[in-house]
């Protein structure tokens, strides 16, 4: 459930302290995420956890986030410190 509330809303400010209290340093962005119709072309065993969540924000939109890491539209965020 924790990082539920990452997922729905990920540029909510209150979420920075939430992943340095985890101990989490950095945020993978699967590419279903980025590109939703990527979904069509993908192999998975089940839906993805998108279909769970309808994000208020994207995880682009997070100030306390910086991409260190974009190819085929999966993603790498490191959390910066406070």
């Amino acid at each position: 459930r924790l990082l539920s509330l990452f997922w729905e809303n990920p540029a909510d400010t209150a979420n920075h302290a939430l992943l340095l209290n985890a101990g989490i340093d950095y945020v993978l962005v699967p590419q279903i995420i980025v590109n939703p119709s990527a979904w069509f072309t993908l192999w998975r065993w089940e839906s993805p956890f998108t279909a769970i969540y309808a994000p208020r924000s994207q995880v682009s939109d997070a100030s306390y986030l910086s991409l260190v890491f974009d190819r085929n539209g999966a993603q790498v965020y490191q959390v910066l410190p406070q």
